[in-house]
């Protein structure tokens, strides 16, 4: 049976990376790293400038830019989800040791199981390697700390206290978890001196950042605390906590076209279908499968370690919306959230994590070893692991026209289709946010063109010699781009598209087709 539970983590792994392997950035402030990156921005100055104008986060700069350091999309996807999986293996060894193995385990497989797509900000594309590797220092300091209190080693207290020191310099929201280390203090009712070693260190970033931010006057608003409303603090603390829930896509996703970073022709052009029979194919049936047998075992089996489930649960109930309460009082993520109906950020995976365990938790809680609860909470389980992909499709369709953008944008830099005698392309589609969740600032579609090689100008409202114009159909999440120049209209694609009477030659890795000017095929807008 260990078997076919090792088959479905590895199956569940598989599934993450082979729909989401063509998805690269998914919000403005990566491509803004990208074209720092290849633009050779002096570090040092991006560091100044960082830390007297945006946050006090010193290691932000240097981490920020490891998935650039080698201009491959290999390298990018690779040391993304060395950080991501890295995380997870550190999560289950954190809850194997503060447990047990049956509930690290069953934690590892819902946690594949329930992960959501969501748009833009989302943890799992936005700032890749970053945050995913922030959190797994941060578990490794706890599980070290733990160690520790179980061995009597000093070496892994001063290790624990260096690995949170570095996480806090690379986010400050990471604060707040310092209320783990005074957890596993009371767990194991050890000496509280132990927590100045954690405690020093916050207090001197709290000072350094009150510091910075009143000397420099930083006019950022993301990290300045703002609380002038009780009503607007708790809006944004529970819209960002909310989407934490497994089943939020299935349920609300398509209620959500309000929002700003969404064009409303998205739902209009899909209507939302509760057919899942229709929209699901076979790889999501067989994980919901793999996920009823592993979690009917591993129930049925039952937990075996430290219990403590009520005060874990109240636990687990305060890391819900722990980490969005600094968010929600600062004035930007506010407006996000009263005025655009913002549901989630990247500290709602931080939520998402205490979510699934608490799950599982409960899940145990509620089954006692009674085979029959096991069979219905296992089938509920495989149940939810079908609406999640559900809810995820349409998300994960945004996401990869989103990527859609950069990948053919960089093979038309690469290539060799277009004139010499052009020196500028007016652009406007790159810049609007239809069928897409980015809507870049002026001027970055030129700079990134440039930093990938091209030595064309894109502008956005301006007389050229050519015009370019994004064409995406959101139903299969395809793209291609028509350029009209001399009087002549080529499509380009980065994959060949079954359209009738159209003849697509390759070149430099690109598909494209000579057409009658104005011409767009059927089934595009």
């Amino acid at each position: 049976m260990w078997l076919f539970i090792i088959i479905t983590i590895i199956y569940e792994a598989a599934l993450f990376v082979f729909s989401t392997y063509d998805i690269c950035c998914t919000t403005q402030d990566d491509a803004y790293h990208v074209v720092m990156f290849h633009s050779h921005y002096p570090y040092l100055q991006h560091l100044v400038h960082y830390l007297t104008h945006t946050a006090t986060r010193p290691l932000f700069t240097f981490f920020i830019r490891l998935p650039y350091w080698i201009d491959t999309f290999w390298f990018y996807k690779f040391i993304s989800y060395s950080a991501f999986f890295a995380e997870i293996a550190a999560l289950y060894l954190l809850i194997r040791k503060l447990f047990d193995n049956t509930i690290a385990i069953l934690f590892v497989i819902i946690h594949l199981a329930f992960l959501q797509f969501t748009f833009q900000h989302n943890i799992l594309f936005a700032y890749p390697f970053y945050f995913h590797f922030a959190i797994f220092l941060l578990v490794l300091s706890l599980f070290l700390f733990v160690e520790y209190l179980q061995t009597d080693k000093i070496l892994f207290y001063f290790l624990s206290i260096f690995l949170y020191i570095i996480v806090l310099m690379m986010y400050e929201v990471f604060v707040v978890y310092g209320l783990l280390f005074l957890v596993i203090i009371y767990i194991y009712r050890a000496s509280w001196r132990l927590f100045i070693g954690y405690l020093v260190p916050i207090l001197l970033l709290i000072v350094l950042h009150f510091y910075l931010q009143s000397f420099f006057h930083r006019h950022y608003s993301g990290t300045t605390l703002h609380f002038d409303s009780l009503k607007d603090f708790l809006i944004t603390l529970v819209l960002h906590t909310s989407s934490a829930f497994p089943l939020f896509n299935a349920i609300f996703v398509h209620k959500l076209h309000h929002l700003y970073f969404l064009d409303k022709d998205f739902y209009r052009a899909i209507p939302f279908s509760f057919n899942i029979f229709f929209l699901l194919d076979w790889k999501s049936y067989l994980k919901a499968l793999l996920v009823f047998g592993s979690s009917y075992y591993l129930l049925q089996k039952g937990a075996h370690g430290k219990k403590g489930y009520k005060n874990t649960i109240i636990l687990l109930l305060i890391l819900l919306f722990l980490p969005n309460i600094l968010l929600a009082l600062t004035k930007k993520y506010q407006i996000w959230a009263v005025q655009y109906h913002n549901f989630h950020y990247v500290t709602t995976y931080f939520s998402i994590i205490a979510f699934n365990l608490l799950i599982v938790i409960l899940a145990f809680y509620w089954v006692e070893n009674k085979k029959i609860r096991a069979l219905i909470t296992a089938l509920l389980f495989g149940i939810v692991s079908l609406l999640v992909d559900y809810g995820n499709y349409y998300p994960l369709q945004a996401l990869k026209l989103s990527s859609q953008r950069w990948h053919i944008v960089k093979a038309l830099a690469h290539s060799k289709l277009l004139p010499k005698e052009l020196h500028c392309i007016e652009a406007p589609s790159l810049w609007s946010h239809t069928y897409s969740d980015i809507k870049m600032g002026s001027g970055y579609w030129s700079s990134y063109f440039k930093t990938e090689g091209g030595t064309i100008s894109l502008e956005k409202n301006k007389r050229c010699a050519a015009k370019m114009v994004i064409l995406q159909n959101p139903i299969k999440a395809t793209t291609i781009v028509r350029i009209d120049f001399a009087n002549q209209s080529y499509l380009v694609a980065l994959q060949k598209i079954p359209l009738p009477s159209i003849q697509w030659e390759k070149s430099d890795g690109i598909f494209m087709a000579k057409v009658k000017k104005g011409f767009v095929p059927l089934g595009f807008y």
